[in-house]
């Protein structure tokens, strides 16, 4: 993904409460402020990266997340028009942190794009990266 620079360490990130954390190959980029209805809401800053790219994991199991919620997560299925249920957003069912969205179904594969809450990383891991306004 374009958001992701070449032979950098990887990143470890987590919600507010810490119940919710998700690993990322390098620090991003470049960060979308999206403008789309749902994102635009939630406030976040997302960085892309591929599903197999990133791993998210949460206190109550301790294994990784590969779909769906658990009781540290929570998720919202896009259903309206602009999206037609092929994505997902989940947060943190303690804090309320919004952590990361997906694809659904066709968008679902281990190649497909992802977002991260990039504001999750904390200030120092994404001051100076370029930011843009586009739609997830």
């Amino acid at each position: 993904m374009a958001s992701t620079p070449a032979a950098t360490a990887p990143l470890t990130a987590s919600c507010h409460c810490g119940r919710v954390t998700f690993a990322i190959p390098a620090p991003p980029t470049k960060c979308n402020e999206c403008r789309c209805s749902i994102c635009y809401a939630y406030g976040v800053f997302w960085a892309y990266y591929t599903r197999r790219d990133v791993t998210v994991t949460t206190a109550g199991t301790g294994a990784e997340i590969k779909a769906g919620e658990n009781a540290d997560l929570s998720e919202y299925k896009r259903t309206d028009a602009a999206a037609a249920g092929s994505e997902a957003f989940y947060r943190c069912a303690n804090c309320g942190c919004m952590t990361h969205w997906w694809g659904l179904g066709a968008n679902a594969s281990d190649d497909a794009k992802m977002g991260v809450n990039a504001r999750l990383l904390g200030e120092n891991a994404i001051e100076g990266v370029e930011s843009y306004i586009g739609r997830c």
